[in-house]
This record gives structure tokens, sequence and C-alpha cells, in this order.
């Protein structure tokens, strides 16, 4: 038996994105789902995969990576709560994801199955309009992304993370988060210290 206040992060976004949901709507939407808690350090989903349900994440932290050709793991996404852990077009398509996605955090996560999903979309405007948005928030972060190595340097695409991502800091390591933005770790070591130098020659100056 599902308790609500396991999804009540889910059913109050849902209600956020579709304000005309019904009760009845909603109900049958949720007897769908499944809680999974996962452990820190497990694989959710494995490249390879095909995924029979998408998962949204209520709490812990996840991320989505691949291995390249040399054996180097190489993050593309840090899933944490109220963001969906999934690749999408796999899921859609139903084909094989191309990541892992692996708990940093231990984590809890509600499973939306497939064929449920779908089923309710088909149904019910509100379920579709829903899914919609989570796809339009992903496909925007993806653009942002790209257009992050285009147009901008290491030392700023660090900082816009850091303005996105305030929470995540301390969450990852600095490994982790320098495959994520593209460079190497030592970099990355530079341009921290560099901010907290000038942060603080800052503060002397005052």
């Amino acid at each position: 038996m599902i308790i609500i206040s396991e999804i009540e992060l889910l059913i109050n976004e849902i209600r956020q994105v579709s304000p005309l949901i019904t009760d009845d709507e909603l109900s049958e939407f949720i007897s769908g789902v499944e809680i999974h808690n996962i452990p820190i350090k497990t694989i959710y989903i494995n490249s390879g995969e095909i995924q029979n349900s998408i998962g949204y994440v209520t709490n812990g932290l996840i991320r989505a990576y691949y291995i390249d050709d040399k054996g180097k793991e190489i993050n593309v996404a840090f899933i944490k709560k109220g963001f969906i852990a999934g690749h999408y077009s796999a899921f859609a398509n139903q084909k094989p994801s191309k990541y892992f996605f692996e708990t940093i955090e231990d984590s809890l996560i509600i499973g939306i199955p497939y064929y449920h999903l779908y089923k309710c979309c088909e149904k019910f405007h509100t379920i579709e309009h829903f899914y919609c948005m989570m796809l339009r928030r992903e496909l925007c972060h993806k653009q942002e992304r790209i257009d992050s190595f285009i147009f901008d340097n290491a030392e700023t695409r660090y900082m816009n993370f850091l303005k996105s991502n305030p929470d995540l800091n301390n969450r990852i390591t600095v490994t982790m988060l320098s495959s994520y933005l593209g460079i190497e770790r030592q970099t990355l070591t530079r341009i921290r210290k560099k901010i907290l130098y000038d942060h603080n020659d800052t503060n002397v100056s005052l």
C-alpha cells in the first residue's frame, strides 16, 4: 500500500502543473506507481537496459553517466529531489538506455511504469500535460548544457552550475563535477582556489 506522505512531492507538482486535475484522475494515476528505496552507490538503471519505468526522485541524489572508449566515467547529469531519473528518449521509444543511473546518496524514487504512464496520458489530458511539461523541462536543461559547452569557458560553466545548484556543491565529488563540466580535475581545483582567493581578497578590500 502506498503511503500518500511518501509521494506528496509528486502529487503537489502534478497539481501545480495541471491544476485542473481531478481527485479521481490523480488517484488513478497514483495507484499505478511504485516506491523504491535505493541505497547509496546502487545502479538504478543500467546502460543497455530497457526502462520499464521512469523515476521521480523524492529524496536523495542520482548521477547519470556513460563510459567512454578509454574506460572513463563521464557524468552527464545529477538528478536531485523533484526531478526525473531516466533516459527520456530511450524510455519513450522503449529502447535500451545509453546511460547508467547510480545513486550518490540513499534515494527514494517513485517509479512510473511505461504502460501505466501512457495509458493515463491517453485517458487524462491533465496527466499528458504534466508529462509534456516534464519533457519540456528536460529539453530546456539539455539545450542549456549544450549552449554552455559552446559559448562558456570552464570558470563560467562552474559558476553557472553553483548558481543553479547551490545545494549540490558539497554533495558531489570534485572528480564527478569536473567530468560533468567537461574539464580536468586539476583545472577545476585551480578554478575553485581562484574563486576562493578572489572572494577573500574582496572581503579584505572591504
